[in-house]
C-alpha cells in the first residue's frame, strides 16, 4: 500500500496526495504474478550489470580455456550464456545477440580442447546462425569439422569466412594446414 507519509493516508487531504490508483495497481501486480509488466519508456536500456556479470565469469572460462581446463571453461561459458539469455525481452537484441555468440564460440573452441567435435560443431553452429557475416563462427565450424575428419565440409566453411574477410590470418592459415593434411594423406594412400 502506498499512503502518505505524515498522516498515512492512501488518500490525504492534508498533503493534497492521491495513492489510490497507484496502491490499487500495486495490489493488482502482486497478487497477479503471471502479469507481464510493460517495458521501460527507454527502449535503449541496457542492464549494465548483467553485462558485468556474464563479461565476469565468460573471463573465467577464458582463464580456464588458457590454462588447459577445457572441461571447466566449457562449464563456465554454460552459465555465461544462461545468465545473458536472462535478458529482459526489450533490451536491445543485438546485445543479447554478441554475448551469447561469442561465448559459444569460445565454448565450441573448448568442447574442441575436450574432443567433443560434436558440441563443438553444434556451437559453431549456433554461432553461424546468430553472426552470418563473421569469419570467427566459421573458424570454429572448420575446427569442428576438422575434428570429426570432415575435411571438404571444413574447407567450405573456411571458404565462406574468408568470403567476409579474405585476409584473415587464421582462416588462411587453418585452410593451409587442412590442405597440407589432406595432401599428406593422399600421399600415403
Amino acid at each position: 500500500m502506498v499512503c502518505c507519509g505524515p498522516h498515512n493516508a492512501v488518500v490525504c487531504k492534508e498533503c493534497n496526495l492521491d495513492f489510490l490508483r497507484l496502491t490499487q495497481l500495486a495490489t493488482i501486480l502482486t497478487q497477479s504474478p503471471n502479469i507481464i509488466v510493460p517495458p521501460p519508456s527507454n527502449m535503449n536500456l541496457v542492464n549494465k550489470t548483467l553485462s558485468m556479470m556474464v563479461k565476469k565469469i565468460k573471463e573465467e572460462g577464458n582463464s580456464n580455456f588458457k590454462a588447459g581446463q577445457f572441461d571447466q571453461a566449457v562449464i563456465r561459458y554454460t552459465a555465461a550464456a544462461n545468465r545473458a539469455q536472462s535478458r529482459a525481452p526489450w533490451e536491445p537484441n543485438g546485445v543479447l545477440r554478441e554475448e551469447v555468440s561469442t561465448i559459444l564460440a569460445n565454448r565450441s573452441a573448448s568442447f574442441a580442447g575436450c574432443h567433443d567435435y560434436i558440441s563443438a560443431l553444434a556451437d559453431a553452429e549456433a554461432v553461424v546462425e546468430m553472426r552470418k557475416n563473421w569469419p570467427k563462427a566459421y573458424l570454429r565450424k572448420a575446427k569442428a569439422l576438422r575434428g570429426l575428419e570432415e575435411l571438404e565440409e571444413a574447407l567450405d566453411a573456411l571458404a565462406i569466412g574468408l568470403s567476409f574477410e579474405p585476409e584473415n590470418k587464421e582462416l588462411l592459415e587453418f585452410k593451409a594446414d587442412i590442405e597440407k593434411f589432406q595432401k599428406d594423406k593422399t600421399k600415403k594412400t
